[in-house]
């Protein structure tokens, strides 16, 4: 009676300690939840598995604290913890979502099947696990497994077209022809009008190699739905293994225009028909068709795809030059007087045939709809030039950089600074020369050709010379064999009076293979003569006027065989 009196007395101490430690357990979890949203990772973690010593069953800081052995890293103690949780709150559908996704992160396919039968067991009245069950079967291999799942997912779903096509195509993967056929008459039976389901019978009964009854089958959806496309491709397939031509082109070429088929299917198709009738000699042909697909308002969308289809068949083809391309680009810019890729087609058109004036006059009409486009205004500034228009050419180029200056890329801006510079050097403007090759250099410092005319430019006005020099040498340092590189490097030495240094470039570039200018022909003539090796200096004067040096200097030097300094050189 004493030992039971002691106990009485001792069970309300008991009580209120549990009370204060599950208080104290929330406190602290608040505390670490505050430390976790401050980011103090190492804090909270102390203080969860604080509140852990004080609460050890609590789903709450387990569920944090298997967070955190995640994140840093430990999952094998995060999946125990995991596993814990779910295990003592078998209910908790977000418990076990939880573990599916950490499994799912891990890859574990195994670990994964195996929770979702868990959870089917347990939820029973969720339909999503069956059908998540039936695909992970699908996939393992495992059909009548798959569709037992598919069936229980359909007690509790009820019937639809989506899952009786997911069960047919798994006894398809099955090798059950019979089932597949019994599924598809059951759509069939459900959905009478909708022909989809009766063309799917004639293909499965063209797979199972009973061909006569699929065609049987895919014309009698055809005399019911004559622009069904499932009938008249799979009759489209059929008839090209059967190399019956006209059949096939017959059925394809209906499919291909048809208003119900969208771009995913046409063109992959398209693509194969025109690469079918050009293996067959009918090159004619291919171009008409497509020609006249333009005009099909539901085919037009297409139009740059089917083009490209077009330019890559006629590719490396001597017959097909833009001649044949040019009316169809031409089309497309009367229905899409804005089609940017038609105007730069159209344009390297113009380019490769060097029609400056046609280039001005698409680029001009160009530039009124894509403004923004730097290369625009480069290839009208060369146009302008080669038309002898450079004042005009010049303010193209400005009026290039100051509107495309924040949407073109820095590569573009500093050719076309270049540009500028070569422009104002031409006119004599050696200050407004030296500014825009200084912004082309501020856009790429790399860009090797602004190095190397920022260089040739200011050895020629005597100007800087050093700095010319350096310039010069990086570009040589990306491309040593560039012969107009070596030729630069070479005569800014030589205006430098390093005549030896010069002369081992003037080696180089005469003895390479590249076709070489008359300047520099004259430069090496130059450093020759100033090493004293006359003869080798007048060979190269030769060759100079005879690539078109007509200078009076030249001639000098060659008849009195000597350097005779050149005022406008140095």
């Amino acid at each position: 009676m004493l030992l039971l009196s002691c106990a009485a007395s001792a069970s309300p101490l008991c009580v209120a300690d549990s009370i204060a430690r599950e208080r104290a357990a929330d406190y602290y979890y608040l505390q670490a939840v505050s430390l976790l949203e401050q980011e103090k990772y190492d804090a909270a973690y102390d203080m969860f598995e604080h509140c852990r010593s004080l609460s050890p069953s609590s789903s709450a800081v387990l569920y944090e604290l298997a967070n955190i052995y995640q994140y840093i890293g430990q999952r094998d103690e995060a999946l125990a913890i995991l596993r814990g949780i779910v295990q003592d709150n078998p209910k908790n559908y977000l418990f076990w979502e939880s573990l599916l996704r950490f499994l799912e992160e891990d890859g574990n396919a195994d670990a994964l099947l195996q929770v979702y039968e868990e959870m089917a067991r347990v939820f029973p009245e969720k339909s999503e696990l069956y059908y998540t069950l039936a695909n992970q079967y699908s996939e393992q291999g495992d059909y009548e497994r798959a569709i037992e799942a598919y069936n229980h997912y359909e007690k509790i779903e009820g019937k639809s077209d989506v899952l009786s096509l997911q069960r047919y195509r798994t006894y398809m993967m099955m090798g059950d022809g019979a089932a597949a056929i019994a599924e598809v008459e059951s759509l069939i039976a459900e959905y009478p009008d909708d022909s989809r389901f009766l063309a799917m019978l004639g293909e499965t009964y063209y797979f199972l190699g009973d061909a006569e009854r699929s065609v049987a089958i895919h014309n009698d959806v055809i005399a019911n739905d004559p622009e069904n496309i499932y009938s008249r491709t799979s009759l489209a397939g059929y008839y090209q293994t059967e190399k019956n031509d006209s059949l096939y082109c017959h059925y394809v070429e209906r499919v291909i225009r048809s208003e119900k088929i969208d771009s995913e299917e046409r063109l992959p198709l398209l693509k194969e028909y025109v690469t079918y009738l050009d293996e067959r000699g009918k090159f004619d042909y291919v171009i008409s068709f497509i020609d006249s697909l333009l005009e099909h308002p539901q085919a037009y969308p297409d139009a740059i795809e089917i083009f490209f289809i077009y330019h890559e068949l006629c590719i490396n083809r001597p017959e097909a030059d833009e001649a044949m391309m040019r009316p169809l680009v031409e089309k497309i810019l009367v229905k899409e007087p804005d089609n940017r890729w038609a105007h730069l087609t159209m344009l390297y058109f113009a380019i490769e045939r060097q029609d400056y004036e046609e280039v001005v006059a698409r680029c001009e009409t160009a530039i009124m709809y894509f403004p923004e486009t730097l290369t625009l205004y480069r290839y009208l500034g060369v146009s302008l030039y080669h038309l002898g228009r450079k004042d005009e050419a010049l303010e193209v180029y400005k009026q290039g950089v100051e509107r495309c200056g924040d949407t073109a890329n820095a590569g573009e801006l500093s050719d076309m600074y270049a540009l500028i510079g070569d422009s104002y050097h031409e006119a004599g403007e050696m200050k407004e020369t030296i500014d825009a090759y200084e912004s082309a250099l501020a856009f790429d410092s790399s860009n090797l050709s602004v190095l190397n005319n920022y260089a040739y430019y200011l050895a020629l006005a005597g100007m800087n010379l050093d700095k010319a020099l350096e310039m010069s040498a990086r570009t040589l340092q990306d491309e040593p064999d560039e012969l107009i590189y070596v030729d630069t490097y070479a005569w800014i030495l030589f205006l430098l009076e390093r005549y030896d240094e010069a002369k081992e470039h003037a080696d180089r570039l005469m003895a390479g293979d590249a076709p070489k200018s008359a300047v520099e022909y004259h430069h090496c003539g130059d450093i020759y003569a100033k090493c004293g090796d006359i003869d080798k200096a007048v060979e190269c004067w030769i060759l100079a006027r005879d690539n078109g040096d007509d200078s009076k200097v030249l001639k000098r030097k060659i008849k009195k065989r000597k350097y005779i300094p050149d005022g406008k050189k140095k």
